[in-house]
């Protein structure tokens, strides 16, 4: 399988698995997060290779179905994007204060104003 087209199911198994039943979601999590083949799965679900793959086919078409009606992996990857090229266009002494003000925050409640 192509790397892109293996990232994108991780993507979706992650923003979305936990909507999967239990069963797809199992077969998801070893398939595309422990990397064991049909038959390893097969083996500890025992269930024959044929219902592993159809698992896994259901639980895609479901996360696709999920992506396609909510695009929550879609806004994120352009969220992503356009920090990126703020980040690019912003000067380095106010981005290492951004984010020392954003460290110190995390942990307590959100009050803070960005100041420029």
């Amino acid at each position: 399988m192509e790397l892109k087209k293996l990232v994108w199911h991780g993507e979706l198994l992650a923003t979305y698995g936990a909507l999967l039943a239990e069963r797809p979601r199992q077969c998801m999590e070893l398939y595309y997060n422990d990397d064991y083949t049909l038959a390893e799965i097969a083996d500890r679900l025992g269930v024959s290779r044929q219902a592993v793959h159809d698992n896994l086919q259901r639980a895609l078409r479901d996360l696709e179905q999920y992506e396609t009606a909510l695009k929550l992996v879609e806004d994120q990857k352009q969220r992503r994007e356009v920090i990126a090229r703020m980040e690019g266009d912003l000067p380095p002494a106010f981005l290492q204060k951004w984010q020392t003000e954003w460290k110190i925050l995390s942990g307590k409640e959100s009050t803070w104003r960005l100041k420029v």
